[in-house]
Parts: C-alpha cells; sequence; structure tokens
C-alpha cells in the first residue's frame, strides 16, 4: 500500500538571485512537496496527529529555515528545503521538492522549475 503526502504550491517569499541587486528584495517562490510514506503512517488506523507528519509545523519550519538566508540558486534553495525536512522528520519517508519562480526573462512567460528528491 503506498501513501504520500502533497503539499501544494507553498509560497515563500526568499532573497534569491545570482546578482546582489535580484537577492536584495523578496522573490516569491512556490514549492511543491511529496512524502512517499515507506508504509501507511500509523495516524490512518489510530486518527491521531502524533502517528503522521504535521504539515503545518513543518511549512513553518521551512519558513523559518528560508527566511534566515539568502540563496543564489533554486538548486540550492530546493535542496535546503529538502535536508530540513530529512532532519524534521522521524517517520521514514522518499521526498520531492519541486521549486518554481518567475525570472525577469524577456518572454519566459511560464517561469522555471526545478526538482530535487528522491521521487520521480
Amino acid at each position: 500500500m503506498k501513501s504520500y503526502f502533497i503539499l501544494n504550491q507553498l509560497e515563500l517569499k526568499v532573497h534569491l538571485g545570482w546578482e546582489d541587486w535580484e537577492r536584495a528584495h523578496l522573490q516569491t517562490v512556490w514549492v511543491d512537496i511529496h512524502l512517499e510514506f515507506e508504509k501507511p503512517p500509523r495516524a490512518c488506523f489510530t486518527d491521531s496527529l502524533e502517528d503522521t507528519i504535521c504539515y503545518d509545523s513543518l511549512t513553518t519550519q521551512i519558513k523559518r529555515v528560508c527566511a534566515q538566508q539568502s540563496f543564489r540558486l533554486v538548486e540550492y534553495l530546493a535542496q535546503i528545503i529538502y535536508q530540513t525536512i530529512r532532519d524534521d522528520c522521524t517517520l521514514p519517508i522518499r521526498i520531492k521538492i519541486s521549486v518554481r519562480k518567475k525570472p525577469v526573462i524577456d518572454d519566459l512567460n511560464g517561469g522555471v522549475q526545478f526538482c530535487y528528491g528522491e521521487l520521480e
């Protein structure tokens, strides 16, 4: 039996960009987080928050970590988010992080997305 948490479009305001002027202002990025449980969490049977991942606590931790630093690349940002989840979660899970942003590039209307993690 497979089970997942998928957190869609967590909106983060981060200092991000290669150039100093880009990092000088907060930019919006959107993060999708896919967590695959090795086996269904006990919460499926207990209805108890202690038996699963609290996504409110998880997103709060990610926001805190991302607010404490600046990032030059979305690749580094994705890895930091991945590591934050890995360090915070005690359940056996596989993780995939997708970070999207809309850079200031003429005619790039859909933005860019970078994915990092153990899932395809």
